[in-house]
C-alpha cells in the first residue's frame, strides 16, 4: 500500500504517466482515501495549467513561496 512519503515520491511519474499499472493503482486508491494526496495532485495538475499558459511571463511576487508553503503544508497528511 502506498502511504504519503511514496506518494511523493512517486507523483511525478503518475502525473508524466509513467507508473506500471499496479503501483498505478495502489496510487489512485490513496487519492482516494487521503484528502492531502488528492489536495497535492490538484495543486501540481493546477500548477502545470498555470505553467503552460503563462511560459514567458514572470511569476507575480510571492507566488513561489506561497506554492511552497501550500506543498508543503499537502504533504503533511494528517487526516
Amino acid at each position: 500500500m502506498i502511504d504519503c512519503e511514496r506518494f511523493l515520491r512517486c507523483l511525478s511519474d503518475y502525473l508524466d504517466g509513467e507508473l506500471d499499472e499496479d503501483i498505478r493503482a495502489e496510487f489512485e486508491v490513496h487519492i482516494r482515501t487521503c484528502s492531502s494526496a488528492r489536495a497535492m495532485i490538484h495543486t501540481m495538475e493546477q500548477t502545470i495549467v498555470l505553467h503552460r499558459t503563462a511560459r514567458g511571463r514572470a511569476l507575480p511576487t510571492g507566488v513561489k513561496s506561497r506554492l511552497r508553503e501550500a506543498l508543503e503544508k499537502c504533504m503533511d497528511c494528517s487526516e
